[in-house]
């Protein structure tokens, strides 16, 4: 498996953050899921995975 190396300046953005957040999340890696969210300005939320993605993706287009 390929590790990633990704840093701060590659994500520029909130909704970068947030998603690269997501992706930490649902690989199990809280503490770097963590650090990403607070990136984004937010906090771990306490719902499904699902629930998130579902979040994110209307957000990201603007429908929520």
């Amino acid at each position: 498996q390929r590790q990633m190396c990704i840093r701060d300046r590659d994500i520029p953005t909130k909704e970068g953050s947030a998603v690269h957040a997501y992706l930490h999340r649902e690989e199990g890696v809280l503490w770097n899921a963590d650090y990403w969210y607070s990136r984004a300005g937010r906090q771990r939320p306490d719902i499904s995975l699902a629930e998130e993605w579902t979040h994110l993706v209307e957000e990201m287009l603007g429908l929520s």
